[in-house]
């Protein structure tokens, strides 16, 4: 399995695919989400995040002052349809325990494009304190994160998508866990906030689509 982040950010967005070259530590500022009915999955992030990781020309996640109308702007059905797509074409979602309590809480009484494949592609949660799970097809894990991954990774199947806050990203991100990252790109500069990455990081482009 490969393991890939997926993220957006904004109007007539340029969708990147990109290499992880480097097993170095991205550094991935850790930031309060945003409430589960304002982010669009995919994007959960790689990992990713929540909101997903939708990214300023500038290369920044959020604003300074923690706007995130930004990503809206220019969100349009084609975008919508390609992130949709995208969770599909996953076949295992995993996430840290506090973003779950978000989704469990959301998706399954959700009549949104985006509840089919969160309800019904399977879960791996990963916590040190979690003892069980209640939204259906989860599963979750409480051993050493990096091997629990790196085993997952071993299996056959499809895709893995990694959904969670900065700091579950930077966990995985730490130990070249991330194959690949898909982030949406917003024609927009923010001029500030919070940065995707803070260290220099090596990475490949693979693949562009541009909406609309």
């Amino acid at each position: 399995m490969t393991i890939f982040l997926a993220g957006a950010t904004g109007i007539m967005a340029t969708v990147l695919s990109i290499e992880n070259g480097s097993k170095g530590i991205y550094n991935i500022v850790d930031d309060e989400p945003a409430p589960a009915s304002t982010w669009l999955p995919v994007l959960a992030s790689i990992i990713n995040s929540k909101p997903p990781l939708r990214v300023s020309l500038d290369g920044y996640i959020r604003a300074a002052d923690g706007d995130l109308s930004w990503i809206f702007h220019t969100y349009d059905d084609e975008l919508k349809s390609w992130e949709v797509d995208l969770l599909w074409q996953a076949g295992t979602h995993i996430m840290g325990c506090n973003l779950y309590d978000e989704m469990a809480a959301y998706w399954p009484a959700s009549n949104e494009a985006f509840a089919p494949p969160m309800n019904e592609i399977p879960k791996v949660v990963y916590s040190k304190s979690m003892k069980q799970a209640d939204w259906k097809d989860t599963q979750v894990y409480n051993g050493d994160l990096v091997k629990g991954i790196a085993q997952l990774k071993q299996e056959p199947g499809k895709e893995i998508l990694v959904h969670g806050g900065a700091s579950f990203i930077h966990s995985l991100s730490k130990y070249g866990l991330i194959d690949e990252f898909k982030l949406i790109l917003h024609p927009l500069f923010l001029t500030g906030g919070l940065p995707l990455f803070k260290e220099t990081t090596s990475l490949k482009l693979l693949q562009t689509s541009t909406f609309p």
